[in-house]
């Protein structure tokens, strides 16, 4: 399997994630498209689901420039 992949599917199944890039904060969101050598991350709030008037922007993010994924469970944390 090729992170490209492994992308894909988490994209397909619309799971939350959290990305970290070289030099940059890790940013929340959900992987929209991934692509041969990026990926379209839809930035949304940690916990909430990829709805349109949730998501606050949209990241262009090089596999090159990936630290890390880590995948969110998606439940949430409210008190």
């Amino acid at each position: 399997m090729t992170f490209g992949f492994v992308l894909r599917d988490l994209a397909r199944r619309r799971t939350p994630v959290t990305i970290a890039r070289h030099g940059s904060d890790p940013q929340h969101g959900t992987i929209d498209r991934a692509g041969a050598d990026h990926l379209d991350l839809a930035l949304h709030d940690p916990h909430e689901p990829r709805r349109a008037r949730a998501v606050r922007g949209f990241r262009l993010v090089s596999f090159t420039a990936v630290t890390w994924v880590r995948i969110e469970d998606g439940t949430s944390s409210a008190l």
